[in-house]
C-alpha cells in the first residue's frame, strides 16, 4: 500500500502531496473552503471575547501601577 492522506472531507485517499488536504471532487472544495472561513470567523471571535474580558483586568491594572 501506498503512502497516502484522506481528503478531510470524504476521507477518500488522496496522494501525499495534496494541499489543502482534500480530494479533486468540487463539493469536497467547496467544503473545505466554508469550514476554512468559519474556523477563521470563530477565531476573530474568540479573540474578541477573550479582550473584552481582559481588557478590564489589565486596565484595572495600569491603573494601580500607574495611580
Amino acid at each position: 500500500m501506498q503512502p497516502h492522506k484522506h481528503c478531510r472531507i470524504c476521507f477518500q485517499p488522496i496522494p501525499l502531496s495534496s494541499e489543502p488536504r482534500v480530494c479533486k471532487e468540487q463539493d469536497c472544495i467547496d467544503k473545505n473552503i466554508a469550514d476554512d472561513k468559519n474556523q477563521r470567523t470563530v477565531r476573530i471571535f474568540m479573540f474578541i471575547f477573550f479582550g473584552l474580558f481582559a481588557a478590564p483586568y489589565l486596565i484595572s491594572l495600569a491603573m494601580r501601577l500607574l495611580g
